[in-house]
């Protein structure tokens, strides 16, 4: 790891023998920060992983692995999430708490799917107000995307999810919509 991150190690032992004093030095390179034009000053992107400093998101996901895996993602991107299992679950939250500004819908959840949790959500909103909302799937293809179009969903993401995947999607719709 010394060798990776071009650092040097010495090591030098006292005059008398009695303890040695070991230094380390590594190199870090910074990347600048700066927020994301036209967007919230609460948004910043670095040229790595952007940060989404406080987004309030709704995760809807029925599989408890996916379910914990994005969330835990989301909190990296620096969201504030509120996980629940399945999409009448996810409208009961919705409609418990209207603050969230992105919903994240698994496609594939039992009794109510992600498509049918978005087309509630926009009749139950407001037209001064609509949360974004973004997909997960299994598997994407043009019919998956134009369902998405038609029931609302502005973004999707193909599982497994991974941070960059994630990142990169929600930054595009953030900056869209």
């Amino acid at each position: 790891m010394l060798q990776m991150m071009n650092g040097n190690i010495w090591s030098v032992s006292d005059s008398k023998s009695i303890g040695e004093t070991i230094m380390l030095v590594l190199h870090f390179q910074l990347q600048p920060v700066t927020p994301v034009s036209g967007a919230s000053s609460d948004l910043y992107r670095s040229s790595a992983i952007p940060n989404f400093n406080g987004l309030r998101v709704l995760l809807a996901d029925s599989d408890d692995t996916n379910r914990a895996v994005t969330h835990r993602l989301l909190e990296k991107l620096g969201c504030q999430v509120l996980s629940v299992a399945s999409g009448v679950q996810c409208m009961s939250s919705f409609a418990a708490e209207s603050s969230f500004q992105l919903v994240i819908l698994d496609l594939a959840m039992q009794t109510m799917d992600g498509f049918e949790v978005a087309l509630a959500i926009r009749k139950f909103s407001s037209n001064s107000w609509l949360p974004l909302i973004v997909a997960l799937a299994a598997r994407i293809d043009d019919n998956i995307w134009d369902r998405c179009q038609r029931s609302g969903i502005n973004g999707l993401i193909q599982k497994p999810v991974t941070l960059a995947a994630l990142g990169d999607e929600l930054y595009r719709v953030l900056q869209n919509n």
